[in-house]
């Protein structure tokens, strides 16, 4: 199965393109601020990448056979860029597409930890949700302040974030590598909604801090 993953959801924009056992993969970090400049920086690399990715591995976008992406959450801009270059592709092409959010792709990352997943908005906030044993617990999906993540305790094995803070940890494979493993290790049926997933998505609340410290 060749595999074409990219990610635009995160401040690294990641693409990994897998060719029978041949991974290979990119990543630029290209969201330093917030606004508008920085959204468009996304969207300038990532063609350019998706072209010397697969380049790279000698696999012609015409042997291609499964897209994947992050459906959300993350920047808005950035989940809109991903959706218009997959939309773009399938013109041309009727590719299998499989989407899970961002939470589902870092629950597999650490699929023996109790998690706890941040990401960050860029406006002093982040948007959380647990996870065990591989599974996203979306009933805790919700909003948290600055403030609030110092002050975390909670029984987890490890909090995830985004962004490179104290105290927490930073996945270590670009999301779009982390798709290409999910690809080869689970259903990926179950990611069949193309969908975004965006920040304002009316399943998310306001957390506070001790409701998850328990």
């Amino acid at each position: 199965m060749a595999i074409l993953a990219f990610d635009t959801t995160t401040d690294l924009c990641s693409v990994a393109c897998l060719n029978k056992s041949k991974l290979t993969t990119l990543a630029k970090q290209t969201r330093s601020g917030k606004g508008a400049a920085a959204d468009a920086s996304m969207a300038a690399v990532l063609i350019p990448m998706l072209l010397e990715c697969l380049s790279d591995n000698g696999l012609a976008l015409a042997e291609v056979e499964t897209l994947m992406l992050p459906r959300g959450p993350g920047s808005f801009t950035g989940i809109r860029i991903g959706f218009s270059v997959m939309h773009g592709l399938t013109i041309a092409r009727n590719y299998n597409v499989y989407a899970p959010t961002l939470f589902d792709i870092w629950a597999y990352a650490y699929s023996t930890s109790r998690i706890l997943m941040l990401i960050d908005n860029k406006q002093g906030k982040f948007y959380a949700a647990e996870a065990s044993n591989g599974t996203v617990n979306y009933s805790t999906a919700g909003v948290m302040s600055q403030t609030e993540v110092e002050q975390l305790k909670g029984p987890y094995d490890l909090i995830t974030c985004d962004q490179a803070i104290d105290g927490l940890t930073r996945p270590e494979a670009s999301v779009a590598e982390l798709l290409i493993n999910m690809a080869q290790d689970t259903n990926l049926s179950i990611y069949q909604e193309i969908t975004p997933y965006y920040l304002h998505n009316p399943a998310f609340r306001k957390l506070d801090a001790s409701s998850l410290n328990t």
